[in-house]
């Protein structure tokens, strides 16, 4: 029996655990992403939140000027 040729047991197993590793890579590259997505968003969010409300009303006031409101 030749044992350096892997039987076909041993090639589907071989072909399934990388297979499997491929997809624990996405999952993780994915989770990642969207981690870091989740971050930028968050930050997004606090800017906006610390605008100081004048600015966001004299934008209002600028507009309403503008339009002759």
């Amino acid at each position: 029996m030749n044992s350096s040729k892997p039987t076909p047991l041993e090639l589907m197993t071989t072909g399934l655990t990388s297979l499997e590793q491929g997809r624990a890579h996405d999952y993780r590259m994915v989770e990642q992403l969207t981690r870091s997505r989740s971050d930028r968003e968050r930050q997004f969010v606090s800017n906006f939140d610390c605008e100081p409300k004048s600015a966001l009303l004299s934008d209002v006031q600028w507009a309403n000027q503008r339009h002759g409101v």
